[in-house]
């Protein structure tokens, strides 16, 4: 597991895009989007945005695969049971 100064940068952004998730309810993502935007607008050109969007989708990533393993730590299953059934959920929408 990666656990580079860059990688905890990147899961503090995907945090704060996660927070604002959190926190806007029924549907509205403009938080997230805010969010999101701030990170980006904050480069300077086009590639340096892409470059801010690659860690934030690093971090979202890294962020997310680490709640899985402690979700399924917790529920005492494996990551690939989880998955599945997250999956299922996902495909039926439930």
């Amino acid at each position: 597991m990666d656990d580079s100064l860059e990688i905890y940068e990147n899961m503090a952004k995907a945090l704060a895009v996660l927070t604002a998730w959190n926190e806007s309810g029924d549907g509205d993502l403009s938080l997230v989007e805010r969010t999101t935007m701030g990170y980006l607008d904050s480069q300077p050109d086009p590639d340096a945005k892409l470059a801010e969007a690659m860690n934030l989708i690093s971090g979202l990533v890294s962020l997310g695969g680490r709640m899985l393993l402690q979700l399924a730590h917790n529920l005492e299953l494996g990551e690939d049971e989880l998955l599945r059934i997250m999956g299922q959920g996902i495909a039926y929408g439930s």
